[in-house]
């Protein structure tokens, strides 16, 4: 049986070696810098500072880290928990639009001083990483700004997204979300014409946030595997938390033969300890197998415990998945090479010359 030592450098190795992949990020919560108003971001920690998000990225490439997808989650602006849909007020005409349009002028901004690239196919982590960078595929978190014009799915497309995530936490014209009321018994009309249009336009279609119902619903239409970027699966039928999911609910994803990203989230809410964390893998990963699960950090610097504040700790996440039954193999393909399967499945790869 290997050490704990031994398994952190087999960990260590993998990362170093293999592509990977964080299925959800917000890089410390880049998408608040600049916001002035009362929102989810500000109010948790607000923009961390510029040095602290070159911190972050520098922790991400140290550890072997080559991609992760950045959320841009443009309710940012409206999001206020324990109010009436979690949010201050509706959206005013066309807000939606100008705030994706706002995060996206700063990711620019972004990519022309810090050592992050843009991909768009699987086969382009690899050579971004060999020029030190970070690669960022791009996806929506709450397709608010498509739901008066369904062509704006397309226009994702073209500025390089993915992976498209049509819930978040404020209702949703397109489907029910798991913080909310239901309204639409899973999935409205105009969602299931959202659901086609991922499709045909070869995205990835990210269910995190919706409601099972929902879920059931796109799996249904989809045809092609699914991604739920960032949750956990119930420890018990009593586990009340709200953005975890069901046994059923993991089953569904899995039999798209998609990937589930499992949740780094500080207590109240989840594990205070690496050993809680990665017990609540292995359970999903009995029951789905290895093949279906990945990993998320979604807020460094904001809710992540203390044993992850850093991505650095992943070799220690990783020996402990060793220790627990993962194979190196199983080990790789949490780490990366199961959702970078998917997106080649589903998005396509680059066609060498």
């Amino acid at each position: 049986m290997s050490t704990t030592a031994e398994n952190r450098e087999i960990a260590a190795t993998i990362l170093r070696q293999q592509l990977t992949v964080d299925l959800h990020s917000h890089l410390g919560l880049w998408e608040a810098k600049g916001m002035n108003r009362g929102s989810f971001a500000n109010e948790i920690a607000g923009y961390p500072g510029d040095e602290k998000l070159k911190q972050n990225i520098f922790d991400h490439l140290s550890v072997g880290l080559k991609s992760c997808f950045l959320g841009l989650p443009v309710d940012l602006p409206l999001i206020q928990f324990g109010a009436p849909g979690n949010k201050t007020r509706d959206f005013l005409a066309d807000e939606a639009w100008q705030e994706y349009q706002r995060q996206m002028a700063l990711l620019r901004e972004m990519l022309k001083t810090l050592p992050l690239e843009v991909a768009i196919h699987a086969g382009d982590v690899a050579p971004i990483a060999e020029r030190g960078r970070l690669a960022l595929f791009l996806s929506v978190e709450g397709g608010y700004m498509a739901e008066n014009d369904l062509g704006r799915l397309a226009e994702l497309k073209q500025d390089g997204h993915t992976k498209f995530a049509p819930a978040h936490y404020l209702p949703s014209a397109f489907c029910d979300n798991q913080t909310d009321p239901p309204r639409w018994g899973g999935l409205s009309g105009l969602g299931r014409e959202m659901v086609r249009e991922v499709s045909r336009l070869g995205m990835l279609l990210d269910v995190a946030h919706a409601s099972f119902a929902a879920t059931v619903a796109m799996a249904e239409l989809a045809g092609a595997p699914l991604v739920l970027s960032h949750t956990m699966m119930r420890s018990s039928d009593t586990d009340e938390h709200l953005r975890f999911i069901s046994r059923d609910h993991a089953r569904v994803i899995s039999d798209t033969g998609g990937v589930i990203g499992t949740w780094v989230v500080a207590p109240p809410y989840a594990y205070g300890t690496i050993a809680e964390y990665t017990e609540s893998v292995l359970r999903l990963a009995d029951w789905v197998g290895t093949e279906h699960v990945g990993w998320a950090t979604d807020q460094i610097d904001a809710g992540l415990p203390d044993w992850f504040r850093r991505s650095t700790a992943l070799p220690d996440v990783g020996a402990a998945l060793l220790a627990g039954g993962f194979t190196p193999a199983d080990l790789a393909g949490f780490f990366g090479g199961n959702l970078l399967r998917l997106h080649r499945v589903v998005v396509g790869d680059r066609v060498a010359n």
